[in-house]
């Protein structure tokens, strides 16, 4: 602990500073470990992070919460043939007999879960779209799917990202922007700063994908591509704020598929998606708020589901429609003029902290904090009934 060695003090998970040891100001830990394999998920092939809500400290010691941000710089050696790709940009890498060695630069500001690195036997494939050098690491064999998805893939990264540079106003913010399909993924996907991580049956589809599945596959990328402004950028305080970052990914990702892809109906997908599934859990006794308690980190899993993904969305949609379009216009080349300098304001944040703009008014929109405008039900007895 700043240049003096200490004694380890484990408790509940939990490595302990001495106090006599830390100073005013900067302080330097230094530890050396083994990382914990739980969050690796190690096959033989290949291997990942994933370290959201709360498996950060699953790997090495670190102030685990989403409002504490630092770059990170990290270094791999791997198996020769494999390739490898993390939050930030590759410095250097060189063959040492069977291994290769990656260092990576210094990462973004970013929180803890965000971090993330995979590795392994991936075919690498670079393409530049408006202006944007973008990289795939993928498992893919199938010629099909491969002749079928690439440019897809790659072209819906790239709209996403204009779509999204010019609905905020604010630049792509982070270093590179490249992604990774994971056979048997988690999740569809995971918005890591500067490499996102995908389930590849997600991405890659064949001729017999239904127009569904061409939906679902424009609106998790469109999803995880607003994740680097709500949620990367501009991120909660604490987990039980997970809500926000999820209904603002939900609510652009239907607003970039709504013209990204064909004879895509935006009002039946939305009804379709969110309906249900909200009805499905709101009507039973296992219901929650979308904003719910959260008194440990460790629980932050519990937090996700329906109510987040599918509730949150319908409730965000009735609190703009009071005002229409207004403030959340319809697309890049729907905002009018009147309404950009507004809107940049308020998504203005404080670069790489979850506190918002000073100046920033307290309601999103002019329809936040009035009354609520429910449908007019008129009850008759039923003999009026027709």
């Amino acid at each position: 602990m700043n240049g003096q060695p200490v004694a380890i003090d484990h408790r509940n998970e939990h490595l302990v500073l001495p106090a006599a040891a830390l100073k005013v100001g900067r302080n330097v830990a230094e530890i050396r470990l083994r990382a914990g394999e739980q969050s690796l998920n190690r096959n033989a092939d290949y291997l990942y992070t994933l370290l959201v809500p709360d498996r950060a400290r699953t790997v090495f010691p670190v102030f685990d919460q989403p409002n504490l941000k630092a770059p990170f710089t990290l270094a791999l050696t791997v198996p020769q043939g494999w390739q490898a790709m993390a939050n930030a940009p590759v410095r250097d890498s060189v063959l040492n007999g069977a291994s290769k060695s990656y260092s990576f630069a210094p990462s973004d500001s970013i929180s803890t879960y965000l971090f993330s690195f995979a590795a392994g036997k991936f075919t690498r494939l670079t393409r530049q779209l408006n202006g944007r050098t973008m990289s795939l690491l993928h498992r893919e064999t199938d010629p099909a799917k491969l002749r079928l998805s690439l440019d897809p893939i790659f072209q819906l990264h790239a709209y996403a990202l204009a779509f999204m540079e010019q609905y905020t106003g604010l630049p792509y913010p982070f270093q590179k922007f490249d992604f990774v399909s994971i056979p048997d993924f988690q999740y569809g996907g995971m918005e890591h700063v500067g490499a996102i991580d995908y389930k590849a049956s997600t991405l890659f589809l064949d001729e017999g994908a239904t127009q569904d599945q061409i939906l679902a596959r424009s609106n998790l990328v469109s999803h995880e591509t607003a994740h680097m402004w709500f949620g990367d950028l501009v991120t909660m305080q604490w987990f039980n704020d997970v809500w926000m970052k999820e209904v603002f990914a939900n609510f652009m990702a239907d607003k970039v598929t709504q013209v990204a892809v064909k004879n895509s109906n935006y009002d039946l997908k939305f009804v379709i998606d969110h309906y249900p599934a909200a009805y499905g859990i709101d009507r039973t006794a296992g219901a929650n708020p979308i904003r719910q308690p959260l008194a440990n980190l460790q629980d932050a899993g519990s937090l996700y589901g329906n109510i987040i993904y599918h509730k949150a969305p319908i409730m965000m949609r009735q609190a703009r429609a009071p005002d229409g379009p207004g403030i959340f216009p319809a697309g890049p080349a729907g905002i009018p003029e009147k309404v950009r300098p507004r809107q940049r304001h308020l998504a203005r944040p404080h670069r790489h902290s979850g506190r918002p703009h000073p100046r920033q008014p307290p309601g999103l929109e002019p329809g936040v904090g009035k009354p609520a405008r429910p449908p007019r039900l008129q009850l008759r007895p039923e003999s009026q009934r027709r």
